[in-house]
């Protein structure tokens, strides 16, 4: 049962709202029409409307054979929901290095303890995924960079990206 201490924890009945749009934290605020002339069912003299209906995919029911809810993650707190490795960052590994010798002669052992280990980073596989195809984490504005130099009592200068190579 969903219902704890008087309310539903699915956050059930859930507002009406005239279009779909997409709340603060990322996650979908569907369309739920307030049909206050057509007609209601009633479940325990309880009326039950479009405020209680859940949202599925049908093609999913019908694959599955099952009844499967679906919403729309969108933003960085609902991937980090789902894979939250992909904004952890990356893990450190210490790795050793060794060479593999075909012939069976005696082996001179060369051991150097600084070539011997690396210091190395690994990601995992939807990090590098998410990489690969160059997708943003988070939101990006323009950089804004100031310059080491800096004469007496001057003052400082910022430039346009584009602008840069004129005003100079």
């Amino acid at each position: 049962m969903c219902i704890f201490e008087g309310s539903c924890s699915k956050n059930f009945p859930k507002a009406f709202c005239n279009e779909t749009d997409v709340s603060k934290d990322g996650y979908p605020i569907y369309k739920r029409r307030n049909n206050s002339n057509e007609v209601h069912f009633t479940r325990n003299n309880t009326p039950v409307d479009n405020c209680f209906v859940v949202s599925y995919n049908s093609f999913l029911s019908i694959k599955y054979n099952a009844h499967i809810n679906a919403e729309l993650c969108s933003a960085v707190k609902a991937i980090k929901y789902i894979n939250k490795y992909i904004t952890k960052g990356y893990d450190c590994a210490r790795i050793g290095v060794e060479v593999n010798s075909n012939d069976n002669l005696e082996k001179v052992v060369d051991y150097d303890e600084i070539k011997q280990y690396l210091n190395c980073r690994y990601i995992n596989s939807q990090k590098a995924a998410w990489n690969l195809q160059d997708f943003p984490i988070h939101g990006q504005s323009h950089n804004v960079v100031m310059l080491s130099i800096h004469l007496k009592d001057g003052q400082s200068i910022f430039f346009e990206e584009n602008q840069a190579e004129t005003t100079l």
